[in-house]
């Protein structure tokens, strides 16, 4: 027959569970937390980039626009009076607010420096402040410098913009 014996826990061993308890509890608070930091961190990441893309979707469909209205409604000059098309940009000789590059703008900043009122009148209509379908609280305004241009044949002028968004 086996007698057993009840050992009695040393003096200096007394309270171990409890540490260990907080110890535990400690480490599970850390992990939480930083799962908790790694996942909000994650959610403004995300929308950091929606609209960064929206930004950027915006700024080429100004692009796009501002060389649609460029190739499609523009009207060149009949004449080569108002410009000096050597430099590069085309600078302004007469006609202008300043004698600076010709600008069309449709941006509230940046005065545009176009010859014909008509022109640029129409310009910042159509490319001032447009709105964006499918994209909330996104819009666009334009502005193009003219980089060349260079009488054609048959009444045609051939000219180089560079259009940019804000």
């Amino acid at each position: 027959m086996r007698i057993e014996e009840k050992r009695r826990p040393a003096k200096n061993e007394r309270g171990a569970s409890l540490v260990i308890a907080l110890l535990a509890s400690l480490v599970l608070s850390v992990l939480s937390a930083g799962i908790i930091f790694v996942t909000q961190t994650e959610t403004l990441t995300t929308a950091n980039y929606k609209t960064l893309s929206q930004a950027r979707y915006a700024a080429e469909a100004g692009v796009q626009r501002t060389i649609n209205w460029l190739t499609n409604n523009y009207t060149a000059p009949t004449s080569f009076a108002s410009y000096n098309t050597s430099p590069t940009p085309v600078r302004c000789v007469s006609g202008c607010a300043n004698t600076g590059s010709i600008v069309l703008s449709a941006l509230s900043g940046v005065t545009s420096n176009y010859p014909d009122a008509t022109v640029a009148t129409a310009y910042q209509t159509a490319l001032s402040n447009q709105a964006l379908t499918g994209i909330s609280n996104a819009s666009y305004s334009t502005s193009a410098t003219m980089n060349s241009m260079t009488p054609g044949t048959r009444g045609r002028t051939l000219r180089g913009w560079a259009a940019a968004p804000p």
